[in-house]
This record gives structure tokens, sequence and C-alpha cells, in this order.
């Protein structure tokens, strides 16, 4: 075995258990994350950002800053009225990348929305995480959330308000229609 051989295979050894380590955190924000929101904890939700946290959410905004954060989970999963419940169930992919105290890691959630006006809603989350190691603990400092433009819940859920309201349009204008020829034969 030659010299650099040695050193790439000794780098590998003592690199490959301190990355199984960092992979380990990752993995464990991540379901503390899941955790926060299916117990509306904007407290340890906040807590897994950086200061300096930026977010493109699932409804377009642009988050940036731990108080915008906060002011944003009180708005959307805090103790909104228009949300009777929401569970969150996130699937990380395993591909997770490393630039020494920068990671990015990536995946999918699946989240059931129950709003307090009866609507219930499913949604697949696509999202892309950046995470910053900071005093020897990995944090959020940036998420990009997506969904598929064409196979969602919101769209199944307008096409079952078009169906309705296009079959109610249809009831009322036979009952005019049978009002109005009844009145012209008599």
């Amino acid at each position: 075995m030659d010299r650099r051989t040695a050193a790439l295979t000794c780098a590998f050894v003592l690199v490959a258990p301190a990355q199984a380590g960092d992979e380990r955190a990752i993995r464990e924000v991540f379901a503390s994350v899941e955790r926060a929101v299916q117990q509306r904890d904007t407290k340890t939700l906040i807590d897994s950002a950086t200061d300096n946290h930026l977010m493109i959410s699932k409804n377009g905004e642009t988050v940036v800053g731990k108080p915008a954060l906060a002011a944003y989970l009180d708005k959307m999963i805090g103790y909104a009225a228009s949300i009777k419940s929401l569970q969150s169930t996130v699937a990380m992919s395993p591909d997770i990348r490393f630039h020494g105290d920068t990671a990015i890691a990536h995946g999918r959630s699946r989240d059931h929305y129950a709003f307090a006006d009866g609507l219930e809603l499913d949604l697949t989350t696509y999202w892309t995480a950046t995470l910053a190691r900071e005093d020897e603990r990995w944090r959020i400092a940036a998420v990009h959330y997506s969904f598929n433009l064409f196979d969602n819940g919101m769209l199944d859920a307008a096409r079952q308000g078009a169906l309705v309201a296009a079959a109610g349009g249809a009831l009322a204008g036979c009952i005019a229609g049978l009002l109005f020829f009844r009145r012209r034969h008599i």
C-alpha cells in the first residue's frame, strides 16, 4: 500500500465515525421538529433554528430571523383559530451532504390539516434544508418547502368544491326552469 492510499484510508476511518455522529444528530433535529409540529411546540421549533434562519414557507412567505419565525409559527401552527389540528410525518432522504460545519438534507413530509370549518387537507411537501453546526449543535439555517403543483390536496379540495358548486347551480337552474315553465302554462 502506498503512502497516499494509506493516508486516504486513515482519513476515511477517522472521519466516518464523526460523520455518522453528525448524521444521527441531524436526524434527531428533524425528529424533534416533527414532534414539535405535532404538539404545536413553537419554542422547540424556534430553538432548532439559527438566529438568522431563512425559510421559504409552504404558502410562499419568506421568513428571515427568529423573531419573524416566531410570528409565522404563531400564526400558522400556534393557536391559530382556523387550524384545528396539524399532523406531520417527516421522511428524510438518507443522503445528507456535509461541507465542514454545514450540511444539506432533503426529504418530504406528509401533512394532514384539519381546519375549524371542517375542511381536511392532506398535502405532501418536499423540502431542502441547510444546517449549521453552532456550539457543537446542529441547527436549521435555511429551509425551502415545495409541493407538486399538479397533484396535491389543495387541488383535490378545489375540484370537489367546483363539483359541489356545479351540482348546486344545475339543481337551482332546474328548479328555476320548472317554476318558470309551470307559471307559463297556467
